[in-house]
């Protein structure tokens, strides 16, 4: 196998030779692997302030609902929600209500769960933080949501409270003292998780947790739901959204609502009459996270140019950060993720009864547990980095 994905890194660093050259052949590489370009079109739509029923008509002419996944079609869904002037056509309207009125069930599921869960918090004096999708969902609600499950940020001294009342109610979660967050299941082979627990927020860097304090400080108090819950303020769903897509592209986790972040961030943005930026580039810099933050705004301006103020953030001390960065992202999205999923499926117990197996364990999982061992050094990640492009180059 040699590394899988090694052309990748090959590909990203062939003809760069500056910090910037490299942050933005990252950039285009996810562009290129997430947005599709019925995607780009419908996104160029859908942030046209001056869209027009001539414009809608020529997208749609060559559009084919059956050619795209629902994740695909809901964006359209969007757009003819937020539009309710123009005109499509008849026949994928009926398709596209459906489509809307599935995940309107499907995050009724959910917020039910959340109900559940957080009206016993509050009736153990826990009140909540909704985060994500959910507050999303809380803002717009007549705009159904693609959610996995609704996040809760409590206290850190509300946390072990919050899950032990969480098992009494009946929810499964695999427990694990050192992690940010649990997810709660329905069961123990439920897969499909309803609620995120957090202590704190996995951020993709080193900071003071107790800054979680300042989200709360600067929320509302709502009845969300059913439930006496607090909500971010708008800069911080943005700067939660934004470095909440940067993992994602890190991680090569889900990657189906990356897109979705374009739309929260527009509406966000535009729910506040004098959106303050000082206070995101605040946050960001008390949480350490200039260099996710600018790959973030990089990726957005990628596919809408200039949505965001990328510029606030390129400075000196953001050029001394970056290298390490998109070493990080390459070795973590085409080498260790890559090897990750592979040794996932295969299990132990296959191997000491299949040879054909025993094979396969052997041949990955010392690479897989090589690469976990240098993963937090950033010297030894850009040394394996030059050695693996070499090796390749050499190929």
């Amino acid at each position: 196998m040699g590394y899988m994905f090694a052309h990748e890194v090959n590909d990203v660093l062939s003809h760069v030779s500056k910090t910037q050259d490299v942050v933005d052949a990252l950039v285009e590489r996810f562009y290129q692997e997430i947005v599709t370009e019925d995607n780009q079109k419908l996104l160029d739509l859908a942030f046209n302030e001056n869209l027009q029923q001539s414009d809608l008509d020529a997208f749609m002419k060559n559009w084919d609902i059956e050619e795209n996944t629902g994740n695909k079609a809901i964006m359209v869904a969007y757009l003819m929600k937020e539009r309710p002037d123009l005109k499509f056509p008849e026949s994928v309207k009926p398709r596209l209500g459906g489509l809307l009125k599935y995940h309107r069930f499907q995050n009724l599921q959910l917020m039910a769960h959340f109900t559940k869960i957080c009206r016993k918090l509050n009736e153990n004096n826990i009140f909540p933080m909704i985060l994500k999708g959910g507050a999303m969902k809380y803002l717009r609600p007549d705009l159904p949501r693609v959610m996995g499950d609704i996040d809760i940020l409590v206290h850190p001294n509300d946390y072990q409270k919050t899950c032990a009342l969480a098992k009494e109610l009946g929810y499964w979660f695999e427990d694990n003292p050192k992690a940010h967050s649990v997810d709660l299941h329905l069961s123990e082979t439920d897969e499909a998780g309803v609620v995120d627990i957090h202590r704190w927020i996995y951020l993709n860097s080193k900071y003071d947790i107790g800054y979680m304090d300042r989200f709360f400080e600067r929320s509302s108090k709502k009845k969300i739901f059913g439930a006496d819950v607090y909500l971010p303020c708008a800069e911080d769903m943005v700067f939660i959204a934004l470095l909440n897509l940067s993992k994602n592209l890190y991680k090569n986790t889900s990657m189906k609502g990356v897109l979705y972040t374009l739309f929260d961030c527009k509406f966000l943005l535009r729910s506040v009459p004098n959106f303050d930026w000082n206070l995101v580039v605040k946050s960001t810099v008390e949480t350490n996270c200039q260099v996710q933050m600018y790959f973030a705004m990089k990726f957005v301006n990628r596919i809408i140019p200039n949505l965001l103020p990328q510029e606030l953030f390129e400075n000196k001390e953001l050029k001394k950060k970056i290298d390490k960065y998109c070493n990080m992202v390459m070795f973590s999205r085409f080498y260790l993720e890559d090897l990750r999923l592979t040794c996932k499926k295969i299990r132990i117990k296959n191997a000491l009864c299949h040879l054909s197996v025993m094979k396969e364990y052997l041949k990955y999982k010392p690479k897989y547990f090589c690469l976990k061992m240098i993963r937090k050094s950033s010297w030894a990640i850009r040394y394996f980095l030059k050695i693996a492009n070499k090796v390749k180059g050499n190929a």
